[in-house]
C-alpha cells in the first residue's frame, strides 16, 4: 500500500491504493495460484516516516521471518514462504544469514555468490580469487542445506538462446536448487521476439530440461560425504575483513573446490545446526571444520559425539594458506591426501 503519490512504468498511482488486494481479488476470481514477493528495501517514505521500523540487524530479519512464517502456517499451512537471502551466498557479508533460510526456502540470483563479496578482491588485488564457478555452486549448497535440503530458488534473466538457459537450469538442477527462468511477458506473446532478452523459444527449452530432470530426481535427497562448517560466528569474531577471510571465509571456499574436484558429495553446516542436538551429523564421514577452539559448547558435544560414533574430523590447518594461489593449491592436495586415508569418495 503506497504511502506516496508515484509513477510507476508510466502508471499513476495513488497514495493508500492497494494494489496487493486488487491482485488478490483478481486471482481468486480466475482460480490463479500466486506468489507473494515481499521486499525488504522498499518504500523509502515510511522509513522516514517511521525509522523504528526499519531492520538493522540479521538476527532481528531471522526472528521476524521465523515469527511471520508461524503465523502464516498456523492458518495455511500448506503455504510456503521462499525468502529472499542474497548475501549470504557470498559468504563475507552479514545483512543476512544463513540461518535464515531455515525459515522457509531461500531465493538468491545466478551470480550472487560473486557479487557479495564486499569488494574483497577488488580490494585486495594480491590475494588469489578461487574459480567463480565453484563459488556460486557453494553459494547454492549453503542456501540449499541451510534449509534443511529443501531447494533454493535461484533466478536469472536475459538468455540469449536455447544453450544458455540449459546450461543455467542443468547447473542449478546439479545442487539441489530450482531454476527460476525470468520470462518477460511481453516477449512470450510474440513468437521468438527478436528484441527480447528471453525468447519463447528459449524459455520452453529451459523449462522442457526442468520438466525432464525434475522427474528424475522428485523426491530425492542430497547426498552425503563431507559436511563443511561455515560459522558465521567465527567469521564475525575476527577483528578484520583480512583475518576473516584468511582464517575461515578462505578456507570454506578453498575446502569446498578441494572435495568437490574429487567428487565428494559435500554439504554446508551452519553455527546453528552444528549447535542443535537434534540436527543428523552421523550422516557425514568427513566434518571440516576451520577452528575447532572457537567451537560453542554445545558444537563442542556435536562434534564429540560425532568423533565417538566413527565420523573423522579435519580442522584448517595454520601452515595451509588459501589467500596465495600455489599455496592455495598446495592447501587443497594437502587436504585431499589427508581425506582420502579417511574416506575415499564413493563416486
Amino acid at each position: 500500500m503506497y504511502a506516496a503519490d508515484r509513477v510507476n512504468a508510466g502508471i499513476s498511482l495513488t497514495a493508500g491504493r492497494n494494489l496487493a488486494q486488487e491482485y488478490l481479488d483478481e486471482a481468486y476470481t480466475n482460480n490463479v495460484r500466486m506468489i507473494a514477493y515481499f521486499w525488504l528495501s522498499s518504500e523509502a517514505s515510511l522509513g522516514v516516516s517511521h525509522p523504528e521500523w526499519v531492520c538493522r540487524t540479521a538476527d532481528f530479519l531471522t526472528s521476524y521471518f521465523n515469527d511471520l512464517t508461524a503465523a502464516v502456517n498456523k492458518q495455511f499451512p500448506h503455504v510456503t514462504m521462499v525468502i529472499s537471502n542474497v548475501t549470504a551466498v557470498g559468504l563475507f557479508e552479514t545483512q543476512t544469514t544463513s540461518t535464515l533460510a531455515a525459515s522457509g526456502i531461500s531465493k538468491t540470483e545466478f551470480t550472487f555468490a560473486t557479487r557479495f563479496d564486499n569488494k574483497f578482491y577488488a580490494t585486495h588485488p594480491t590475494v588469489y580469487r578461487p574459480d567463480d564457478d565453484y563459488r556460486n555452486a557453494l553459494g547454492w549448497t549453503l542456501l540449499r542445506d541451510a534449509s534443511n535440503g529443501a531447494p533454493p530458488h535461484v533466478w536469472m534473466a536475459g538468455f540469449p538462446n536455447p544453450a544458455h538457459v540449459r546450461a543455467f537450469v542443468s547447473s542449478l538442477t546439479t545442487y539441489g536448487a530450482i531454476a527460476n527462468i525470468d520470462v518477460p511477458e511481453a516477449n512470450l506473446l510474440i513468437a521468438n521476439n527478436a528484441a527480447g532478452t528471453s525468447t519463447r523459444e528459449t524459455v520452453q527449452a529451459g523449462v522442457q530440461l526442468g520438466n525432464l530432470l525434475s522427474s528424475a530426481v522428485i523426491g530425492k535427497t542430497a547426498n552425503t560425504e563431507v559436511a563443511i562448517l561455515f560459522s558465521e560466528a567465527q567469521r564475525n569474531a575476527r577483528p578484520t575483513i583480512e583475518s576473516a577471510y584468511a582464517e575461515v571465509i578462505g578456507p570454506v571456499i578453498g575446502a569446498f573446490e578441494a572435495f568437490r574436484r574429487e567428487t565428494y558429495a559435500v554439504n554446508l553446516v551452519n553455527d546453528s545446526q552444528l549447535a542443535d542436538a537434534a540436527f543428523n551429523l552421523s550422516r557425514f564421514k568427513i566434518l571440516f571444520i576451520t577452528n575447532l577452539s572457537q567451537l560453542s559448547p554445545s558444537q563442542a558435544v556435536a562434534v564429540q559425539a560425532f568423533v565417538t560414533s566413527g565420523g573423522k574430523v579435519i580442522e584448517n590447518s595454520s601452515g595451509w594458506n588459501w589467500t596465495q594461489a600455489a599455496r592455495y593449491q598446495a592447501a587443497k592436495a594437502a587436504l585431499i591426501a589427508i581425506a582420502g586415508t579417511l574416506a575415499p569418495p564413493s563416486l
